[in-house]
């Protein structure tokens, strides 16, 4: 029954976004920011690549932006206890959470496109966009990245 109703609603959304080819992904490495230093390490991102796509949904037309990004990110996380797998750069608000006093090490994580770090921007288009973005983030565990049809930054479910 649940892979029944996924697939209607898979094809109900196929049949309300009409997506033109996407253009050929392109570097966007000029928009990063220089690596800077954290505790003597270098941090940040170090590539870039995004892909725009013409859409059209439910009679209105945007451009969605992929963009893959590869680097590092400086943080910290617990061997032991209640988040003991977070990865934060909010050490003092996540882990007395739970479990109490433990400690908490500083580190540097790799993260690449080719495994999910990636974000999709969809922007209207012309006239109809007032200017406004609204940035959501999703809850920790999101293991799925959709990115646009025929998209060749596409990342697999990991």
């Amino acid at each position: 029954m649940k892979t029944q109703l996924v697939t209607a609603l898979l094809f109900v959304a196929a049949a309300r976004v009409a997506a033109a080819r996407p253009a050929q992904p392109a570097s966007c490495d000029s928009f990063l920011l220089a690596p800077r230093e954290v505790n003597g390490k270098k941090v940040g991102p170090s590539s870039c690549q995004m892909q725009e796509t013409p859409i059209t949904y439910d009679g209105k037309k945007f451009t969605r932006v992929d963009i893959g990004l590869d680097g590092t990110v400086d943080g910290y996380a617990a061997k032991e206890g209640d988040y003991k797998d977070y990865f934060t750069n909010g050490p003092d608000l996540v882990f007395p959470q739970t479990w109490g006093d433990r400690k908490i090490y500083f580190g540097v994580a790799k993260y690449e496109k080719a495994k999910g770090s990636a974000m999709a921007v969809l922007v209207p288009d012309g006239a109809a966009w007032n200017g406004r973005i609204f940035v959501t983030v999703h809850g920790r565990g999101l293991k799925v990245l959709a990115l646009a049809a025929g998209s060749s930054l596409l990342v697999p479910n990991s």
